[in-house]
């Protein structure tokens, strides 16, 4: 059945906001008063032709029309994000923006880029590219390379 223009129901609209129009065409469930000339929309609703793209209870699952999907899976404790050809993702944080897994991690802060994985680590800051590996250290700065512990000076070439 085709309505008037009717509002749509959502959770946030003073402080914080949130945004998701139904499509033209998509089936919704509505709230209207006994002589239909007033009412809103209260969200969409599956059927057998546009079907659930999961069917466990234990995901959350967004898919976009692009084939972006956003997925997570709180049985597995996985958070999975696709993004379609073409995409890009944006992250904007004042202050430091980390991911972490297992031992290793790469930390993006306004002031440098740090790589750690065991007893390795390579940081990027305005100033220099240092990479470290166990007690060894190899720094790249506008007044050259160091090496740490130096490299000797001497060294041996054999014949074969």
């Amino acid at each position: 059945m085709r309505s008037y223009w009717l509002q749509v129901v959502t959770p946030k609209t003073l402080a914080d906001k949130a945004f998701w129009m139904p499509d033209a065409g998509e089936q919704v469930v509505c709230l209207m008063d006994e002589y239909d000339e007033a009412g809103a929309v209260l969200g969409a609703v599956y059927s057998t032709v546009d079907t659930p793209p999961v069917q466990s209870p234990d995901k959350f699952h967004l898919s976009f029309r692009d084939g972006t999907v956003i997925e997570y899976d709180r049985a597995a404790h996985a958070l999975t994000v696709v993004l379609c050809a073409g995409a890009s993702a944006t992250v904007n944080a004042p202050g430091e923006v980390l991911l972490e897994s297992g031992g290793s991690q790469v930390s993006v802060t306004p002031s440098a880029i740090v790589l750690e994985s065991g007893s390795s680590q390579v940081s990027i800051t305005p100033n220099a590219i240092v990479l470290e590996s166990g007690g060894s250290q190899v720094s790249i700065t506008s007044a050259g390379v160091a090496i740490s512990p130096p490299l000797p000076i001497t060294s041996t070439v054999a014949q074969t």
